[in-house]
């Protein structure tokens, strides 16, 4: 996730898989530097090599505005402080005057972007107990992303049945 700390706010997200290419695997390291188009990099201690499947942006409102203002020490001149933006509390004040506020929360922060279940006042207003959103995502997650672990136990329960079952049958 990468956020815009300058005056036009913004978040980007990638939903990927990553690889870490370390300087000391050095014809893997030089072929990415390569493709990046320099020849090399002095210090560079590794390419990080992403496999995207989904890019997204929001309006990034809630990152806070980075300032540089004189340090208050010597050595280093300027000092980043993180203010907050108006942009934020002006919106959500708009939407506490309509009465729109848990309506807009209902809506969007039920869920995280990646499926989560989110805001537990969101999922409740949208007419789910969290008891049964939690069970879904425990199912979601043994059943789906977890495919191949399940598998493999299962594959190995029976192993051990089988096993077992050949031991009790030698020792009759």
């Amino acid at each position: 996730m990468f956020c815009s700390y300058g005056g036009s706010p913004r978040i980007l997200r990638f939903f990927c898989w990553g690889t870490v290419i370390e300087w000391s695997q050095k014809a893997e390291f030089e072929r990415w530097i390569r493709m990046m188009g320099k020849e090399k990099v002095e210090g560079g201690r590794a390419v990080i090599a992403l496999k995207v499947w989904k890019v997204q942006t929001s309006c990034g409102y809630g990152v806070p505005f980075l300032s540089l203002s004189p340090a208050s020490n010597e050595s280093t001149g300027l000092e980043a402080k993180l203010q907050d933006r108006e942009t934020m509390g002006h919106w959500a004040s708009k939407q506490i005057e309509k009465n729109t506020l848990r309506e807009y929360q209902k809506k969007n922060n039920a869920y995280s972007l990646d499926g989560l279940p989110g805001l537990k006042v969101a999922v409740t207003d949208s007419g789910e107990s969290i008891w049964w959103v939690e069970i879904k995502t425990w199912a979601r997650r043994i059943f789906g992303g977890e495919r191949e672990a399940l598998g493999v136990g299962m594959i190995i329960g029976v192993i051990v049945v089988m096993l077992s079952q050949m031991v009790i049958g030698i020792t009759k």
